[in-house]
């Protein structure tokens, strides 16, 4: 890790429960999520310090996926985080089990990852 990327590992095991981190300026983040758990997880960004979040899409590497939401182990780039002080990924839904979450935020710019482009051309 570089010195301009910051991660935590946690957990959640709780509806609501959270693993979140300040962006200090970084333009790009990524999870992986491991375990034994049945949940929903979104991950959110709060433009405010951390007061208000609002869902934004996630990027899953394996398969090349972009959704609002996850149900299954695996490593994700989020989206967009244009505008954003501090992102988290959040269980949304939680009915059993142990989500292990690693958060990282980077200098590594992910806007736009999974995303089609469509022009006009006249």
């Amino acid at each position: 890790m570089s010195m301009n990327d910051d991660s935590v590992t946690s957990t959640i095991t709780a509806a609501d429960g959270q693993v979140r981190l300040a962006l200090s300026g970084r333009k790009g983040a990524g999870f992986i999520l491991t375990g034994t758990w049945v949940a929903t997880v979104a991950c959110q960004i709060s433009i405010d310090g951390g007061t208000t979040w609002v869902t934004v899409d996630n990027y899953r590497f394996s398969d090349e996926v972009r959704a609002a939401s996850v149900t299954t182990n695996g490593s994700f780039a989020i989206a967009d985080l244009r505008g954003a002080s501090h992102v988290r990924v959040t269980a949304t839904a939680y009915t059993s089990g142990t989500i292990a979450v690693t958060l990282r935020v980077t200098d590594a710019d992910a806007v736009g990852v999974g995303a089609t482009v469509t022009a006009d051309v006249a």
